[in-house]
């Protein structure tokens, strides 16, 4: 029966409804709309940018990159960038406000490729224009290639980075060929020396299962070296293979890929060997140390996950700028355009690049609260369920099965579900259950137009 569900493609609920189910906007009277409700209410915000430059393409990504070594193209992109944040500072200013940012997150794309002086006009934008009481934490996504070394990565901290996430992927020779993506152990070992992990608060490791090449036993060394490395957190990611939409992924051998069980087995070795060595499981595929404040918030029941993942729910809203970032303003999600070249012609009319968007009706927030909490907490109350009117035949006879196929465990006297440690392999798979957009054909966000049109690298830079 395990085997339906291996095959099965189902969103990865970042957000629910996910993003196959947003519309294409023609104006931006809604985003317009919830921001200046979230303005007005003061309400606490996170903040995602997206660069989307990186100099190699590593043919695992899925995220929105264009590939380029030239500063020029870095420095204008960052420009743009600047100039979303401006709009977004002046409008708060048309209420007398400043936004209540509480942390924020560079990603792309390799966000350290940013030139000094821009990444520094980036961070004084922001500063000059938000309550600096609330902001605690400056995120950076950080490639330790590019000539990345410790004293560069220490300069961030100057900036107020005092949160790094270091991409690692694997530390096979072999795999790392395949995937075009070289950093060796040593590299990592000498770029966090004393001073660079003395000087940020928390350091990210990011690795990933089911890459070409890689073998259990390749894998099992990986997360051994990485584990000895003590980062505070620790995502490990299941490569999705689509070489139909993501072309980069035909350079190397399908054949060279790992089985659908074997990835299922991959999964669970990693996830023994991280919890063995006292990291706690924070919820699909995120770990982190006993004294990680992600930890402590997952223990507390005030974890949160937001269009960039996992936080510790200081803010439940996120602002995003940059092309292809998706932001949430209370029950509106919304998506920036993707194609830099439509992105830098929507910020030069002074437009917000809004592309799509989702206005959550009142069955969609109450099943999001459902799914969130299940990724969260891994756990299903059939109480809530009963009260939400959620619980049909149909979603009761999902749960029955999962529990004969070990996805989920039941505790028939305070009438709970609990994810297995199979099921957290599987757990987009049951949230799936109570998606009531689940009919519609799964698409990514890169199969619709704009998405389509970004993966074409010179319609991209033709502004450039």
């Amino acid at each position: 029966m395990i085997q339906k569900y291996i095959k099965r493609k189902v969103p990865f609920y970042t957000l629910y409804p996910t993003q196959s189910n947003w519309e294409k906007i023609n104006n931006n009277e809604n985003f317009n709309s919830y921001l200046e409700k979230i303005i007005k209410s003061n309400s606490q915000l996170s903040m995602y940018l997206h660069f989307p430059f990186c100099p190699k393409q590593c043919y695992f990504c899925h995220c929105y990159t264009v590939i380029s070594r030239k500063e020029d193209h870095y420095d204008k992109i960052s420009s743009s960038i600047i100039k979303e944040l401006e709009l977004l500072f002046n409008a708060a200013r048309r209420f007398g406000k400043k936004l209540k940012i509480t942390d924020i997150h560079f990603g792309g794309g390799t966000p350290t490729v940013i030139p000094e002086q821009k990444f520094e006009k980036i961070i004084q934008t922001i500063k000059e224009n938000i309550d600096s009481d609330a902001l605690k934490e400056i995120a950076l996504e950080v490639d330790p290639r590019n000539d990345m070394n410790s004293e560069k990565l220490l300069k961030y901290s100057f900036y107020g980075v005092n949160r790094i996430s270091l991409g690692i992927q694997d530390f096979d020779k072999d795999v790392q060929k395949a995937v075009n993506r070289i950093n060796d152990y040593e590299l990592i070992d000498n770029l966090l020396n004393k001073k660079v992990r003395e000087t940020f608060d928390s350091i990210n490791f990011d690795f990933i299962f089911g890459l070409p090449k890689q073998t259990k036993k390749s894998l099992e060394t990986t997360t051994k070296k990485i584990v000895s490395l003590k980062p505070s957190r620790i995502t490990i990611l299941n490569m999705d293979h689509r070489p139909e939409i993501y072309r980069h992924q035909n350079a190397y051998k399908e054949i060279d890929l790992p089985t659908d069980e074997l990835k299922i087995q991959m999964y669970e070795l990693c996830t023994n060997i991280l919890i063995l060595n006292n990291y706690q499981k924070i919820g699909v595929n995120h770990f982190a140390l006993d004294n990680d404040i992600l930890s402590k918030y997952k223990n507390e029941k005030k974890l949160y996950r937001n269009p960039n993942g996992f936080s510790p729910g200081w803010a439940y809203d996120m602002i995003s700028v940059g092309p292809s970032a998706t932001g949430k303003l209370g029950n509106y999600y919304y998506q920036n355009i993707y194609s830099v070249d439509k992105y830098i012609e929507s910020i030069e009319k002074k437009n917000f690049p809004i592309n799509r968007e989702k206005k959550l009706n009142n069955e969609d927030i109450k099943r999001r609260k459902i799914i969130m909490d299940l990724l969260n907490f891994e756990e299903l109350h059939l109480k809530e369920l009963n009260d939400n009117d959620i619980l049909d035949n149909n979603v009761l006879y999902k749960l029955e099965e999962f529990v004969e196929i070990d996805f989920l465990n039941y505790d028939e006297k305070n009438q709970v579900y609990s994810v297995t440690d199979l099921g957290s392999y599987f757990i987009n798979h049951i949230c799936n259950i109570f998606d009531s957009y689940k009919d519609n054909k799964y698409l990514s966000q890169r199969e619709f137009k704009d998405g389509i049109r970004s993966l074409d690298r010179n319609l991209n830079l033709n502004k450039f």
